[in-house]
C-alpha cells in the first residue's frame, strides 16, 4: 500500500514537469501566431497598410539600421501608452530595457535554438516593464528594408510559468513529505504487530485513513491531470511524448486531428507515423535541428514544417519540443512537445507579400508619378516615374520627408509661392480632393490630383497623382491658335477679331474711352492675282499685314477678314486725329513698291473709320458704318481714307 501510493504521486509530479511546464513555456508564440493568422484570413483589407492600422495585435514597422520606429498600429499605441506620433518619433533602444549586449545574447540564443521570435522587456509609458515575445518579419518598401514586429504580451506567462514551477517544488515536497509519513506509518505498523496483537483495532483504524486520504490525495491528482488536459486543449495544439531509444511515440487526439485523422486511424503509432506525414525536405532539417539538441547545442527543438494532410493537400505546423529525461550516459532518453497547426499564418504571410508585390507592380506600370503620404507628412511609398518627373535625387527620397523634397522642387516651378499656398490648404481641408495645373520654368506643364486615403472614416494619408501633359497642352494651344489665327499672315482671324472688339468695347464703356475702326480693303487686288497668280498675291497680303502691323501698337487688333480685306481696332487712341493719323502712314509707306514673291509692285488701299462712341456703341453698328465709310473710299477712286458722317454725307479725303 505504501509503494503503490508513492508510485501514483511521483507519476503526477513527473506528468506536471513533463507536460504542463514544457506546454506553458514552448506554446505562447504558436498561439499568438495562430490567432494573428485567423485574423489576417478574416479580415480583407484593401492594403497593408489598412491592415496594419487597424489590427488589434501590437504592431511596429522598425528601420533595422538605425532602430527608428517608423510606424506603429493603434494596438501599440494602446499598449505602449504613447500617442501614435511619439511613437514615431522614438526608437527601439527608448523602449527595449535591455542592454545592447542583453539584445545580443538573446539574439544568438535565438538563432540556437532556431527561434524566430526574442524575448524582450520593454517599459511603457507608466513606467512599468512588460515582458514581451517579438516576431520580426523583413518587408521591402521601395527598396528598404524594414522590420514588420509583432509584439505580445507575456508577462502573465512568465508569471503563471513562475508559479507552475513553485507548484511543482511543493508537490515534490508533498512526495517527500508523504513517503516519510508512509514509512513512519509502515514502522508503526511493525512495532505494534510485535509488540501486541491487541493493537491491530488501532493499526486497522489508521490504516483505513491512510487509505482515505490516498484515494483524496488521488483525486486531486485527477483533477489537476483533466485541468492540464483542458488548458491543452484550450490552446488547440497537439502534444507528442517520444521514446528517442525505442521509438515508442503517444500522440495526443488535436495532433491526429491536424493531419485528418484520428488516433484509431493511425495505430499503432510510432516515430515513423510522424516521419511518414512529414514533406521530405523539411524533415532534413528538423532531424539537424534535433541532432544539435542531442548534442546539447540547443536547448530546445523548434521547427517548422510541412505535413501531409489526409484531403491530400500539404499544411504548415510549428513543431516544438524539449528533451524531458536524459540517461546517465548523457544520450537522450524521452522528448516531449507541440504540434500546432501555423497553415492559415503562413498563407496570411504569403498574401502579404504579394499583395505588396503587386501594389509596387501597379505603382510602377502607370506613367503618372505616384506619390503617398502619411497624415503627418512623411512619405510612404513613391513610383520611379515620380522622381523622374521631378527630377528627384535617390538621396532625397528616401529620407522620406515631404518637406525636403518640396524645397528641392518647387524652385523648378513658374508660381513656387502659389504652389506651397495650394499645398498647404489642401492639407487644411483633409478630407477634400483637389486638382490643378503645375508650369514649370522649362515649360512643362504638369496636371496635379490629390485624394485623401479614409480608413474607417479617419484620415490616414494622402496619394498624389502627376501626369505630364506638356505634349496635349502644347496641342490644345495649338488648336486655338489654328482655330483663331490667319494662316497666311498670322493676323487674328475673323473669329479672333470679333471676340476681341466685344472685349475691348465693352472694356471701353466701362472705362469711358475711345475706340476707332478701320476696315481696310485693297484696290484691285483680283487683277495682282490674275495677272501674276495666287502665290504672288498670297505674298501681296503677307507684306500688306507687316505694314499694318508695324504701325499699329501691340494692344491694337489687326486681323484678317478673308480675301484682301483686312480691319483694325485702334484701342483707346488718345482722339480721332490720333487714329487717323495711324491710317495715314499705313497709306503713307504702301506709296513705295513692296518686294512680293521678287516681284515689285505698288499696292493700294482703301480704308474706311468710324469711332466709338461718337458715331455708334455697338460692335454690329460700327462694322457697319466703317463698311459704309469704306465702300465711299473705293467708289471714289483709290488709297483713299473716309470716316463716316452719316448715311449721306462721307467727308472726302485723298492722300
Amino acid at each position: 500500500m505504501k509503494n503503490a501510493m508513492a508510485r501514483l504521486v511521483w507519476r503526477f509530479a513527473r506528468f506536471v514537469r513533463s507536460v504542463l511546464w514544457q506546454t506553458f513555456r514552448s506554446t505562447p508564440l504558436s498561439f499568438g501566431a495562430l490567432l494573428l493568422s485567423a485574423s489576417f484570413s478574416l479580415t480583407a483589407a484593401p492594403s497593408f497598410q489598412e491592415t496594419f492600422n487597424s489590427h488589434k495585435f501590437v504592431m511596429l514597422l522598425i528601420d533595422p539600421n538605425s532602430g527608428q520606429i517608423v510606424d506603429a498600429n493603434d494596438a501599440a499605441s494602446q499598449f505602449y501608452g504613447y500617442e501614435a506620433t511619439d511613437l514615431k518619433n522614438m526608437s527601439i533602444q527608448q523602449i527595449n530595457q535591455l542592454s545592447a549586449e542583453q539584445v545580443s545574447e538573446e539574439r544568438k540564443l535565438a538563432q540556437a535554438e532556431g527561434r524566430n521570435y526574442f524575448i524582450f522587456r520593454h517599459k511603457v509609458a507608466d513606467g512599468s516593464i512588460k515582458t514581451v515575445e517579438v516576431s520580426s518579419v523583413p518587408l521591402e518598401f521601395d527598396g528598404n528594408t524594414l522590420l514588420h514586429s509583432i509584439v505580445r504580451d507575456i508577462s502573465n506567462e512568465r508569471r503563471l510559468s513562475d508559479e507552475l514551477w513553485h507548484y511543482q517544488a511543493r508537490l515534490e515536497e508533498m512526495v517527500d513529505l508523504k513517503a516519510l509519513e508512509l514509512e513512519a506509518s509502515y514502522r508503526n505498523e511493525q512495532i505494534r504487530m510485535i509488540f501486541a496483537i491487541g493493537l491491530l483495532f488501532i493499526i486497522t483504524t489508521g490504516l483505513i485513513y491512510a487509505l482515505r486520504q490516498s484515494r483524496i490525495a488521488g483525486a486531486k491528482a485527477e483533477k489537476a491531470e483533466q485541468g492540464l488536459r483542458e488548458v491543452i486543449w484550450g490552446t488547440n495544439v497537439g502534444t507528442w511524448e517520444w521514446n528517442v531509444r525505442t521509438g515508442e511515440t503517444v500522440f495526443s487526439d488535436r495532433w491526429a486531428d491536424i493531419v485528418g485523422y484520428t488516433l484509431d486511424d493511425l495505430a499503432p503509432v510510432s516515430i515513423e507515423t510522424w516521419r511518414k506525414f512529414a514533406n521530405p525536405d523539411d524533415l532534413k532539417g528538423s532531424n539537424e535541428q534535433l541532432e544539435k539538441v542531442f548534442q546539447g547545442e540547443l536547448d530546445f527543438y523548434d521547427c517548422e514544417i510541412r505535413v501531409r494532410h489526409r484531403n491530400g493537400t500539404w499544411r504548415w505546423v510549428q513543431d516544438r519540443g524539449k528533451v524531458v529525461e536524459w540517461g546517465i550516459d548523457g544520450k537522450p532518453l524521452r522528448m516531449s512537445g507541440t504540434h500546432t497547426d501555423i497553415t492559415d499564418k503562413k498563407n496570411a504571410e504569403i498574401e502579404l507579400k504579394d499583395a505588396l508585390s503587386q501594389l509596387v507592380a501597379t505603382l510602377e506600370a502607370t506613367d503618372n508619378g505616384i506619390l503617398v503620404t502619411s497624415e503627418y507628412g512623411h512619405v510612404i511609398r513613391t513610383n520611379t516615374q515620380f522622381t523622374t518627373m521631378w527630377h528627384l535625387p535617390a538621396g532625397i527620397v528616401s529620407l522620406g520627408d515631404e518637406k525636403v523634397m518640396l524645397a528641392h522642387v518647387k524652385d523648378q516651378l513658374r508660381d513656387p509661392e502659389q504652389f506651397i499656398v495650394d499645398i498647404e490648404g489642401v492639407y487644411q481641408n483633409i478630407y477634400v480632393e483637389s486638382e490643378d495645373l503645375l508650369e514649370f520654368k522649362d515649360g512643362r506643364v504638369f496636371s496635379r490630383f490629390s485624394r485623401p486615403m479614409i480608413v474607417d472614416g479617419r484620415f490616414c494619408g494622402r496619394v498624389w497623382s502627376f501626369r505630364d501633359i506638356t505634349e496635349q497642352r502644347n496641342a490644345q494651344e495649338k488648336i486655338h491658335r489654328l482655330a483663331m489665327t490667319d494662316t497666311l499672315t498670322d493676323l487674328a482671324n475673323r473669329n479672333q477679331f470679333n471676340q476681341q472688339f466685344v472685349k475691348n468695347l465693352d472694356l471701353a464703356q466701362r472705362e469711358q474711352k475711345n475706340l476707332a475702326l478701320m476696315m481696310v480693303d485693297l484696290d484691285k487686288f483680283k487683277h495682282i492675282n490674275d495677272t501674276y497668280g495666287h502665290p504672288v498675291g498670297d505674298a501681296v497680303l503677307k507684306a500688306v499685314a507687316t505694314v499694318l502691323l508695324r504701325h499699329c501698337r501691340k494692344t491694337d487688333i489687326v486681323a484678317r477678314l478673308g480675301g484682301d480685306e483686312f480691319a483694325v481696332v485702334s484701342v483707346f487712341p488718345k482722339d480721332r486725329a490720333a487714329a487717323y493719323q495711324v491710317a495715314e502712314r499705313i497709306i503713307g509707306e504702301l506709296q513705295e513698291p513692296i518686294d512680293a514673291a521678287s516681284h515689285n509692285l505698288h499696292v493700294a488701299l482703301s480704308i474706311g473709320m468710324c469711332f466709338y462712341p461718337d458715331d455708334a456703341e455697338t460692335v454690329e453698328d460700327m462694322i457697319y458704318k466703317a463698311d459704309v465709310a469704306l465702300y465711299a473710299a473705293k467708289k471714289a477712286g483709290h488709297n483713299l481714307i473716309r470716316c463716316y458722317e452719316n448715311p449721306q454725307e462721307v467727308r472726302d479725303h485723298t492722300v
